[in-house]
């Protein structure tokens, strides 16, 4: 499922009712994936975010996070600040041993073409204090541009320009969608770019861009999309195992009126991208790819499911390069995954929503494999009880993350009244789902506003980090909590 993205968390602030879709990474060794394995965390209270004044009805966010795995998180958010401009200013808070810190505002400063608004997108963390970030800021042309910010040894650096952005490799406007990391300073990513030409103002091409040992390298074409005539294409998902790395996606050929749309899979070894290649087992009316998600032992699961098969998704891997044609549909699912999560080969859990009768609400639901085989969809346990009988019935999922095979945890938000939403969490221990529960301590801070769960990481079992935004009736202003289970 593709899920947009804005060049900065700001435009996110002002809808404050939505829950954000982000990446979050940290899954558990292969040693420690293993189902039988029990979670034994808590999760403690919801902690407000503090960040300067903000304008009425912008305040703060918080969106991706991550974390290492053995332990240490880095989440990012964004505030608006209380000019007329309504400044973008992007941060990120980091956990360490149950303690967050303040917010670390990112230093822009050799952006110089950039204009007062920009935001953090996704990060990763492959080990304690070694995190990478990347954002988006608008040009002096009003276009969006990526940047990174690189975490070393605990210490952030300055935010860098991606080189090779619209003078490089296309037209106007480029934004990263997908980030992994293979080791400290080691990265890769992907998104979509403006490629100038000339078949619409809309048209976008799929790009990569790697860093190695640090260095962040110029910004490329999709090895294998290169002149062709795109008018839509972009890398939605990329995943790590080992030194090797699965971009995923979709472009299509042709004509803003007429087009063929082509799903890929492109290989990246130590940093440097192969070609765009089909994947193989996929019926040719099929449309959308991903969510994505590689296992330490080297099998990657990729989601798939559109076209005449639409609304029942089904899953494929491959292993070392290598394969499996065979689709495993997963049983009982009218509806689609929002995250993927596999700590080991044939063990996968996933969430996604249910749309009832003539779309009037959103149920959400989770759906686990266990060697190999998925089991029957099911609703999340208790999600119908937190909204307590309202005929306004909408709830989702944000993000899923697994410590080890068969005990992963999520984040989402539930409609209980008109006017509020209420933050949830739920964990799977075991195998099994228990029953969804409210975020603890978050109507202390929202007092009866509203709140909703925007991402989670877990680096092992029962130890993770989530973060959202909660406000008050009036004003209406998000304001970002993190919380975090040990």
């Amino acid at each position: 499922m593709k899920h947009t993205k804005t060049a900065g968390v700001y435009s996110a602030l002002i809808a404050a009712t939505a829950a954000i879709t982000v990446i979050a990474g940290g899954t558990a060794s292969a040693s420690a994936a293993s189902a039988s394995v029990r979670s034994t965390g808590t999760w403690g209270n919801a902690q407000r975010i503090s960040t300067p004044p903000t304008r009425p009805f912008y305040g703060s966010n918080l969106g991706s996070i991550s974390c290492a795995p053995k332990g240490y998180c880095a989440a990012l958010g964004g505030y608006v600040k209380n000019t007329k401009a309504f400044t973008g200013v992007p941060y990120v808070v980091t956990e360490s041993k149950g303690k967050w810190s303040r917010i670390k505002v990112f230093d822009l400063s050799l952006l110089k073409k950039s204009l007062p608004s920009a935001g953090a997108d996704l990060v990763a963390c492959p080990s304690a204090r070694d995190c990478t970030v990347i954002g988006g800021y608008n040009d002096t042309l009003g276009q969006s541009a990526p940047f990174t910010v690189n975490e070393k040894n605990g210490i952030w650096g300055k935010a860098h320009a991606i080189a090779g952005i619209n003078a490089g490799i296309g037209g106007p406007g480029a934004e990263i969608d997908s980030l992994a990391c293979t080791s400290a300073g080691n990265c890769v990513a992907g998104g979509q770019v403006g490629n100038g030409n000339g078949a619409g103002s809309e048209d976008t091409q799929p790009f990569v861009v790697s860093e190695m040992n640090g260095v962040w390298g110029d910004a490329e074409d999709l090895p294998g999309t290169s002149g062709l005539a795109i008018v839509a294409g972009d890398v939605d998902f990329i995943s790590c195992t080992g030194t090797t790395c699965l971009g995923v996606g979709t472009y299509s050929v042709g004509t803003d009126m007429s087009s063929v749309t082509h799903q890929y899979v492109a290989v990246a070894k130590n940093g440097v991208w192969g070609t765009a290649m089909p994947i193989p087992g996929l019926p040719s009316d099929e449309n959308s790819v991903g969510p994505l998600s590689c296992s330490p032992g080297g099998t990657c699961t990729v989601v798939a499911g559109s076209g005449s098969d639409q609304g029942r998704p089904f899953t494929v891997s491959e292993k070392n390069g290598t394969w499996n044609t065979r689709h495993n549909k997963i049983p009982g699912l009218g509806g689609a995954l929002f995250s993927l999560a596999c700590p080991s080969a044939g063990d996968c859990s996933a969430d996604g929503a249910f749309t009832g009768p003539a779309s009037r609400f959103d149920l959400p639901f989770v759906v686990t494999e266990h060697n190999g085989t998925w089991s029957k969809a099911e609703p999340v346990p208790g999600v119908l009880a937190l909204s307590h009988g309202s005929d306004l019935f909408q709830a989702s999922f944000a993000n899923l993350s697994c410590g080890a095979a068969g005990n992963c945890a999520a984040i989402g938000y539930v409609q209980v009244s008109k006017a509020r939403s209420i933050a949830y969490v739920v964990n799977e221990v075991g195998g099994r789902w228990n029953r969804a529960h409210v975020v603890p301590g978050i109507a202390k801070l929202e007092k009866r506003g509203r709140s909703a769960g925007n991402a989670i990481a877990c680096w092992s079992a029962g130890h993770c980090a989530a973060d959202g935004f909660f406000s008050f009736r009036v004003p209406n202003t998000p304001i970002a909590f993190v919380l975090t289970e040990r």
